[in-house]
């Protein structure tokens, strides 16, 4: 989980270049030759970092920067602005705009590689927590349930909640299914232990292989398992699952979409929980937290 970079500049050789040598990093790129482009694809992509130029056509960089960080959606998103002006006064422009670093161009590959790596460390130990205005200890623990809306990029905020625990020394387990979102995020991380979900899923067995060990675990999606098997299954089986997953040690994650069920239903899968979330167009919204 290399993670996703947004470059912005309206310069082709720059935005090449840096594509090149980031991608040659195993990073996945997503670029913007401006400032209102940059805009709609943080908000779609929603990257784990942001490149930004500081003069672009429209909207300059810090423009972006400062309407970026006060969006709930991408606040939390780490920006390294970058310039062929190194003076003091747009770097002081730039962190008044709420970036977070700051390149000069022409730039090697090795002072992008630091720049870029520097800022992630830092933000893949918080992003999911102080995306819920917490800290990570804060989350730690608890038994959360997640509404999604399925046509929303919710497999982005579960990614952050993987790499938040594994960056913080979590084993990771996934109960999932080759249909869903996750499946191929999951899959895609080999220190994640990824589980086929279903009614008859014993809970004792992964428990026992990861005993004595801190634990963050996402069962996705309950909204599948009642329509398979029944609100009342589904309702038994979270009740045992909470039973099970109580130890402070263990932090999960359950998501349903809420959308598909009857009120009464999702209500009683709802009452279980004393932490709910819930994630849609506007991203992870804290709805109750215990």
């Amino acid at each position: 989980m290399k993670g996703k970079i947004l470059v912005v500049d309206d310069e082709d050789d720059i935005l090449n270049l840096a594509k090149i040598m980031l991608e040659g990093e195993g990073y996945e790129v997503v670029t913007a030759p401006d400032g209102d482009d940059a805009l709609a694809k943080a908000n779609s992509e929603l990257p784990d970092l942001v490149l930004l130029d500081i003069i672009l056509p429209g909207k300059n960089g810090f423009d972006v920067c400062r309407i970026l960080k006060q969006d709930s959606k991408t606040r939390f998103i780490p920006i390294v602005l970058f310039s062929a002006l190194g003076r003091d006064t747009d770097k002081k422009m730039g962190k008044d705009a709420g970036a977070n670093g700051y390149i000069v161009k022409p730039f090697t590959i090795d002072i992008l590689k630091g720049e870029v790596e520097k800022h992630l460390a830092i933000v893949r130990k918080i992003k999911f927590s102080a995306a819920l205005a917490l800290s990570h200890q804060q989350v730690s623990g608890r038994k959360i349930l997640l509404g999604f809306d399925p046509a929303a990029p919710y497999e982005m905020c579960l990614r952050d909640f993987v790499i938040e625990f594994m960056e913080n020394g979590d084993e990771v387990v996934v109960i999932t299914n080759p249909s869903s979102n996750l499946y191929a995020v999951a899959k895609c991380e080999e220190r994640i232990q990824t589980i086929e979900a279903g009614a008859q899923l014993m809970l004792s067995p992964i428990l026992e292989q990861h005993a004595g060990k801190s634990v963050a675990m996402i069962y996705d999606n309950l909204t599948d398992l009642i329509i398979s098997d029944g609100i009342k299954t589904a309702y038994a089986f979270v009740k045992s699952a909470l039973e099970r997953l109580a130890d402070r040690t263990i932090t999960a994650l359950f998501l349903i979409n809420p959308d598909a069920h009857p009120q009464s239903e999702a209500s009683s899968i709802r009452s279980l929980f004393g932490s709910h979330l819930s994630f849609g167009r506007d991203g992870l919204v804290k709805m109750k937290m215990n």
